[in-house]
C-alpha cells in the first residue's frame, strides 16, 4: 500500500531539484535528492556490480528515484501507515536527516522513552500516532526539525533552503491533514 506516497513525493522531488554535487555537501553527488551512496545501494540490490560515478547520479531518472524513495523511505518508515499529514513531515525529514532520525523524531514526540525510543517506526509507533493530537504533532514535529538543522555542521551554508523547505512542508502537512496554519 502506498497511501499518500504519489502526492508526499511530488512535494519532495520538487523541493530536491536536480543534478548538484557541492563541495560543502557530505552527500556528494546528488540528483532528484538521491545521493551517490542510494544509487549505489539501490543498483546493488538489483544485482549490479559496476561503480556508480557522478555520471550515473546526474542521469538518475525519475522513475528510478520514485522507485528508491519508496523502497529506502516511505515503506522503511512504514508512512502508509501514519495520519494523513504527518505521513509527508516523517518522509521528508527522513529524506534529509534520515529515516532512523525521523522515526526518533516522531517517537519523542510521542512519550516513547528508554527501549521504545528504537528509531524504528513501526505498528506501535504508528497506532501511538494515530492516537494523537495532529495538530500538535505537526507544530512539534516542524519544531525539532528546525532545532535539528540549526544545529547542523553546514546550516551556515545550507539552513535557509533547510528552513525554507521545512516550512514548505509544514505548511502542506497542515493542508493535507485538513488543518489551518493559526
Amino acid at each position: 500500500m502506498i497511501g499518500d506516497f504519489p502526492e508526499c513525493v511530488e512535494v519532495v522531488l520538487d523541493c530536491e531539484g536536480g543534478f548538484t554535487n557541492d563541495k560543502r555537501d557530505p552527500g556528494g553527488a546528488t540528483n532528484r535528492g538521491i545521493t551517490i551512496a542510494d544509487l549505489t545501494r539501490w543498483r546493488r540490490s538489483h544485482g549490479a556490480t559496476a561503480p556508480v560515478r557522478a555520471m550515473d547520479v546526474m542521469a538518475l531518472t525519475e522513475l528510478e528515484a520514485r522507485q528508491i524513495y519508496t523502497a529506502f523511505y516511505w515503506n522503511v518508515m512504514s508512512c502508509d501507515q501514519l495520519p494523513r499529514g504527518l505521513d509527508i513531515e516523517v518522509f521528508d525529514f527522513g529524506v534529509t536527516a534520515g529515516t532512523g532520525r525521523s522515526a526518533f523524531t516522531l517517537q519523542t514526540l510521542l512519550g516513547f522513552t528508554g527501549a521504545d525510543l528504537d528509531h524504528v517506526l513501526g505498528n506501535e509507533t504508528a497506532t501511538a500516532a494515530s492516537k494523537a493530537p495532529l495538530d500538535k504533532l505537526l507544530d512539534g514535529f516542524n519544531a525539532a526539525r528546525l532545532k535539528y538543522y540549526s544545529g547542523c555542521k553546514g546550516y551556515n551554508v545550507f539552513g535557509a533552503g533547510w528552513d525554507a523547505r521545512t516550512r514548505r512542508v509544514f505548511l502542506q502537512a497542515r493542508a493535507m491533514a485538513g488543518l489551518k496554519y493559526s
